[in-house]
């Protein structure tokens, strides 16, 4: 293994550990909210079994009603109505459940899309926040500026500018144009100066794709220049 590698796996590692410890603190917070759901998903089965009974208590007492109702237009029996009314006050009481249950049932729904969609805004988060340290990472350990320049029919253009390469000279910057196609297959321009083998390190950029070992490589090129 050269020195170039050797340097790349240190910079690979620290970056690691960041990336492990992002992963495992939102992973934490992702799994949460799927037990909630889970937990959720579990009241409202109960609440639909609930409401399935109530519902055919309704069903139950509405007939004993229409059976109250006949037997009153065949006799005036006080206690028949009195048992109507009774049945009528108990339809209204099972009725007002079933409707609670109803809006139980659509609030927990209404809170599992909600988690569902906090999950999703979670992983964008990790994601965000991973790229975030992966930048960081790179400019911390190549002193590096990116700088987007323009984009235009056929590639997005940016400028990657090198800093402190020559500890005698250290404001002195060197930097390169990276160019990507629709078809995202990389290429580099504008190279201040020349980079011999510039052209090795960006065909292992299309194969790889991976943009922060190719930085770091070009970084280590344009050091050698300096020597």
């Amino acid at each position: 293994m050269n020195t170039t590698d050797l340097k790349i796996g240190e910079y690979e590692q620290k970056l690691d550990r960041i990336i492990n410890t992002i992963r495992n603190r939102f992973e934490t917070k992702t799994k949460s909210i799927s037990e909630n759901v889970k937990s959720f998903r579990a009241r409202i089965n109960a609440l639909e079994e609930n409401q399935k009974h109530t519902v055919e208590g309704i069903e139950k007492l509405k007939r004993s009603i229409k059976e109250y109702e006949k037997k009153l237009l065949e006799t005036r029996d006080p206690s028949i109505l009195e048992r109507e009314k009774e049945l009528r006050r108990e339809l209204e009481d099972r009725q007002s459940q079933a409707d609670k249950l109803v809006e139980a049932i659509g609030q927990l729904k209404d809170l599992i899309q909600k988690m569902q969609e906090e999950k999703k805004s979670v992983e964008i988060e990790r994601k965000s926040t991973q790229a975030i340290f992966q930048v960081r990472g790179c400019i911390t350990h190549t002193g590096l500026s990116i700088e987007p320049i323009s984009e235009d029919e056929e590639y997005d253009r940016i400028r990657f500018t090198y800093r402190r390469l020559n500890p005698a000279r250290p404001k002195i910057t060197y930097s390169f144009i990276l160019n990507i196609a629709e078809s995202s297959i990389y290429s580099v321009s504008d190279c201040v100066p020349n980079i011999p083998n510039i052209q090795h390190e960006v065909d292992e950029l299309n194969k790889s794709r991976n943009l922060f070992a190719f930085m770091i490589r070009v970084r280590l090129l344009l050091e050698a220049l300096t020597k």
